[in-house]
């Protein structure tokens, strides 16, 4: 088994923007969010994308991503995670839903499916 033996790092060496690190101004960052209004506007955005894609299959955040890949809307990677940070808002607000088989959330290519609303 590989061991690590490495030293602890200092929190200064850490950059600033880590979580761990100041988790202060990831609540700010959040304030700042909801207050200026951008989260509404992208939890909007990523809604809208999801109604005009989807199919009766429902659809992944991966296969939504590829499809505004496509369009220009970003890089597949930003836009990828910019969807996944807003779906969990959006099922609490039940603009999307977990596509369920059972009582299990249905997965395709290791991706959960989710219907939007």
């Amino acid at each position: 088994m590989f061991k690590c033996h490495a030293q602890p790092v200092a929190k200064e060496e850490y950059p600033l923007f880590a979580h761990r690190d100041d988790p202060d101004t990831s609540f700010d960052a959040a304030k700042t969010l909801v207050a200026s209004g951008e989260l509404t506007k992208q939890e909007t955005e990523v809604w809208n994308w999801g109604r005009k894609f989807q199919t009766t299959a429902g659809i992944t955040p991966k296969e939504l991503a590829s499809k505004l890949q496509s369009k220009h809307y970003g890089n597949y990677h930003a836009v990828y995670h910019k969807i996944q940070r807003r779906l969990s808002g959006l099922e609490q607000k039940s603009k999307v839903e977990r596509f369920l088989v059972g009582d299990k959330q249905l997965v395709r290519n290791k991706s959960g499916v989710w219907r939007f609303i």
